[in-house]
């Protein structure tokens, strides 16, 4: 989604090593200058990209998100 939305991965590296260790270090960030989007997409892709699998959208909290009202 994140690729679909900016053009761009959320982490690139290039090596696996480098790419953990810039995911643990980085918080995300959303270009919304390439492209703007709504403040929920901002949120669903900031839950969909949180790094603790605790913390992370449910997928039956995913299939019942609603972008618009």
């Amino acid at each position: 989604m994140y690729e679909m939305l900016f053009g761009v991965c959320p982490f690139e590296s290039k090596s696996i090593a480098m790419l953990i260790s810039t995911i643990k270090s980085n918080e995300i960030s959303l270009p919304t200058e390439t492209n703007a989007v709504s403040e929920k997409t901002q949120n669903l892709i900031k839950k969909l990209l949180t790094k603790d699998y605790f913390r992370r959208i449910s997928w039956i909290e995913l299939f019942g998100y609603k972008i618009d009202e």
